[in-house]
């Protein structure tokens, strides 16, 4: 048997191309850590207004090389006041939780669906509309709308997450040899 000693470093310990290292490792290797919390947001959301989400492919670098596909309820054509008061009408201005209890109407900013800050990015046109009817905005158009709008602040979202700034916070929680690998 060998015993080897291995020095180890805190982030701010390391020599500037050391750190550099660390960086771009991190860069190359991390995936977009609130990928699922935006998925669950989007397939709530659509839940709850009677769609569904399907045959999608989410890319967190750049939200026009991503895909997806809405299926929508029936009455995905309804536009204006006909649509303001299908949504009132239906109780879909409301959400009940999963324990069949009814919570603040969705339009109170209380992240109704799955409790996390996307479900707000989901609901932001939605509560828009519903403040000022538009008499050219279809339920199909309100929700696709919805559907990216989520899906855009993810990509923002990441966006921040592989910045320079946001690496260094998350690298200052770990240990690393000299040359900057993670320990």
């Amino acid at each position: 048997m060998k015993t080897v000693e291995i020095s180890v470093y805190q982030f701010n310990e390391l020599s500037e191309s050391a750190k550099e290292k660390a960086i771009e490792n991190h860069r190359i290797y991390d995936e977009y850590s609130w990928s699922q919390e935006v998925l669950e947001s989007v397939k709530e959301g659509l839940e709850h207004f009677g769609a569904s989400l399907s045959n999608y492919s989410i890319d967190w670098n750049n939200i026009n090389c991503s895909c997806w596909k809405v299926n929508f309820p029936e009455q995905s054509e309804l536009s204006g006041v006909r649509l303001w008061k299908y949504l009132q009408n239906q109780g879909l201005l409301t959400y009940w939780n999963k324990y069949q209890k009814k919570t603040d109407k969705l339009l109170s900013g209380n992240c109704p669906f799955t409790g996390v800050c996307f479900d707000e990015d989901f609901l932001d046109n939605i509560r828009q509309f519903v403040k000022k009817p538009n008499k050219h905005t279809t339920f199909k158009e309100l929700l696709e709308d919805a559907v990216y709008n989520c899906f855009n602040a993810g990509c923002k979202d990441f966006e921040y997450q592989q910045s320079d700034e946001a690496i260094i916070e998350t690298l200052s929680e770990y240990e690393f040899t000299e040359d900057g690998e993670r320990y």
